[in-house]
């Protein structure tokens, strides 16, 4: 049997203690010491099945392996339904959330349009928005956060200042009924020349 990780390539201080197994002190430290190898092999098993890897649900990798999340502004969140469960999201990615966050990096070239935060499933509700403006904008640009029933919803124009690069948070606590997708408009009638952010919009 192969040992464990944890203890097998560990020595006794007095190895003629384990030289016999049967009879006296040897033998009960020798039996000890195997007990305690077993033990661990054990607990190094049930320890591997709990974790678990999913990519929106679908299981992806079960076991020992080591992550290693790279990248600026990875964002790491215990689920709210579920206390074992950490939910991960990359910037840019979007995708859609009952719980955690949505991420998303933008910049001015999707002026005049909008950019498609993520889809807030029904039932679930927004606990705040986080703006961070990373190069300033030109030409008096205005940014809000909402949906295309009501586009400052979850934050309105007044509530930020893209012309200066600072970080700007809105509380919410609005309960969407129906999957909607939010997202980041721009105001302003001058086409911005400059400018980059990133959007975060955080469910309760």
């Amino acid at each position: 049997m192969t040992g464990s990780r944890s203890f097998s390539d560990e020595r006794p201080q007095v190895e003629h203690l384990v030289k016999r197994r049967k009879g006296g002190v040897a033998g009960e430290v020798k039996d000890l010491r195997l007990d305690i190898e077993d033990a661990f092999c054990r607990l190094e098993g049930e320890l591997d099945s709990f974790l678990e890897i999913q990519d929106d649900g679908v299981v992806l990798h079960t076991g020992k392996t080591r992550l290693n999340f790279a990248g600026a502004g990875v964002l790491l969140s215990l689920d709210g339904g579920d206390p074992l469960k950490v939910n991960v999201v990359i910037p840019g990615t979007g995708g859609s959330a009952t719980s955690g966050a949505l991420v998303r990096t933008f910049d001015f070239n999707a002026y005049p349009s909008y950019v498609d935060i993520g889809t807030v499933v029904a039932g679930t509700t927004i606990e705040r928005v986080s703006l961070e403006i990373e190069t300033p904008f030109d030409n008096s640009l205005g940014l809000s956060v909402g949906d295309d029933v009501l586009t400052t919803r979850l934050m309105e124009v007044e509530m930020n200042y893209p012309e200066c690069d600072n970080v700007y948070k809105a509380s919410s606590g609005y309960l969407y009924a129906a999957d909607t997708i939010v997202r980041l408009y721009f105001h302003g009638a001058t086409p911005p020349t400059v400018g980059e952010g990133r959007v975060i919009v955080y469910i309760a």
